[in-house]
């Protein structure tokens, strides 16, 4: 049974859907049009994430508070991407000037084509500006 269980597994375990996930959030904020094609069922799961990164990397972009908070929002932000190498190539894209910071940055567009091989529901997930 399912009972109180929050995220879906993907048939995978617990290491393989956190690097799944990161990257995901990798690929959208690097991509240079900031959309990526992917299942609907990766996508709702993923939205929430990206958002969470995109609006850290808006009140990051924003400024204005004292350098240990800024620190600490810049390592926090790090632990979700994998790394300081990703988040340093994350902010040369200025991911964070085209975001808000109270959220609702990601929409996800259902697609009526299905996907190639197991005719999976596909769906495109894209900033919104």
């Amino acid at each position: 049974m399912r009972h109180r269980r929050k995220s879906k597994h993907f048939g995978r375990r617990s290491e393989e859907r956190v690097a799944l996930g990161r990257a995901l959030v990798v690929g959208f904020l690097l991509s240079p049009e900031r959309r990526i094609v992917t299942t609907v069922a990766k996508a709702k799961w993923i939205c929430g994430l990206i958002d969470s990164v995109c609006c850290e990397l808006a009140k990051l972009s924003v400024g204005g508070e004292a350098g240990s908070a800024r620190l600490s929002q810049i390592r926090r932000i790090a632990s979700q991407l994998g790394g300081r190498h990703v988040l340093g190539q994350v902010m040369r894209c200025g991911v964070g000037a085209g975001c808000r910071a109270t959220g609702g940055n990601v929409r996800v567009q259902k697609l009526a084509t299905r996907r190639l091989g197991d005719s999976g529901k596909t769906a495109v997930l894209e900033l919104v500006r």
